[in-house]
């Protein structure tokens, strides 16, 4: 049974096809809608084609044809660190940590990047970016790395390794 949406996953039509004189094959063109505003993988999709009321001719077989929408592509662009550890020393005073996109890079995503204290202190030992949308780094179509940008404070005191 059919399983794609009409007009959500195609443009449904009815249309004349006309052979012009000397031809055999003539072209239905339909429009296939891609889901690129709320991408979602839906795997296979099925919806049917049907040739109908000839004029001058006969319809022959086959008059009916399935179109598969093959939709388990992963178009959802997915963004993560190039690393899980990105060591910094206090006299550096900035750390970019990269942020590698992939996937579909045609259109404009964005993720947040903010931090949080385990031994290292807000302030005190960097300075904080907080889980809210002044933290949201913008990937621009066609922009696959980003950095997300830490400033680290020297406070001169020896300390032993710490992490936010």
């Amino acid at each position: 049974p059919p399983s794609a949406t009409p007009g959500v996953d195609y443009i449904p039509s009815s249309k004349k096809v006309d052979f012009r004189p000397g031809r055999t094959e003539e072209y239905c063109t339909l429009t296939i809608l891609d889901d690129a505003q709320y991408p979602v993988i839906e795997g296979v999709e099925t919806f049917v084609v049907y040739l109908s009321s000839p004029q001058g001719a006969e319809l022959a077989k086959p008059s009916q044809a399935v179109v598969a929408i093959n939709d388990t592509f992963q178009d959802v662009p997915s963004m993560q660190f190039n690393k899980d550890l990105h060591p910094a020393k206090e006299k550096d005073g900035i750390l970019h940590m990269p942020i590698i996109r992939t996937g579909d890079l045609s259109y404009e995503s964005s993720v947040r990047c903010y931090t949080q204290s385990r031994t290292a202190k807000v302030m005190e030992d960097f300075e904080e970016r907080r889980n809210a949308e002044e933290s949201r780094i913008t990937f621009l179509k066609g922009e696959k790395v980003k950095n997300c940008t830490i400033y680290i404070n020297d406070d001169s005191a020896f300390e032993p390794e710490e992490k936010f």
